[in-house]
């Protein structure tokens, strides 16, 4: 992922993440989030791109309180002037803190690398993006010497049939802006394909 892919890849984002909390932010908001992820050394992300168009992203920490503070170290007043329209809503400003908080909240007994978010347009699944860009993460995450991640799904999203069927194994669930969410974890495996 490189900055020229970030209007989309935030674009990506709104359509296809709904549900939830970060896409009722807007889109300038959620480019400034995926920018702190390609500009901080504890994160990473890939596109997949036809034709020059995105097709489809994942994003991955390491540790996301380490994003975190990158967020927050070089774009707090551009993202609190990009927040800024939405903070009269006291459950946005709810949820900014418990998203925030997030890291602390999770549990020492998970690992802290993170797939953060997967997302390929409409117009693209069932061509096997998304199980491409988790064994691309997978690799990245082998490079880096991490050996398991985990992430959370809301447990209604049709994802969570997706994460069972690539591997992911689930560990628990987890309260996060008032909805449920199923906390899967994904070992990797060295093997001679490399992938996960």
């Amino acid at each position: 992922m490189k900055s020229g892919h970030l209007s989309e890849v935030a674009q990506l984002h709104i359509e296809g993440i709904k549900e939830g909390f970060m896409h009722s932010l807007g889109r300038k908001f959620v480019r400034l989030l995926y920018q702190a992820v390609i500009e901080s050394d504890k994160a990473f992300g890939f596109v997949a791109v036809r034709d020059g168009k995105v097709l489809g992203f994942i994003s991955c920490a390491e540790n996301t309180g380490a994003v975190s503070k990158v967020v927050l170290r070089r774009n707090l007043f551009k993202l609190l002037w990009a927040y800024l329209p939405k903070m009269l809503r006291l459950k946005n400003i709810k949820n900014s803190i418990e998203t925030l908080l997030y890291s602390v909240r999770r549990g020492n007994d998970l690992p802290s690398a993170e797939l953060l978010a997967i997302v390929v347009a409409q117009e693209a699944r069932g061509l096997g993006l998304g199980k491409k860009l988790v064994e691309t993460s997978c690799n990245e995450f082998r490079r880096r010497g991490i050996g398991v991640f985990k992430t959370m799904v809301d447990e209604l999203f049709l994802s969570n049939d997706f994460y069972k069927h690539i591997g992911f194994k689930p560990v628990g669930k987890y309260c996060h802006h008032g909805d449920m969410h199923n906390t899967y974890v994904l070992e990797i495996e060295k093997r001679e394909n490399g992938t996960c």
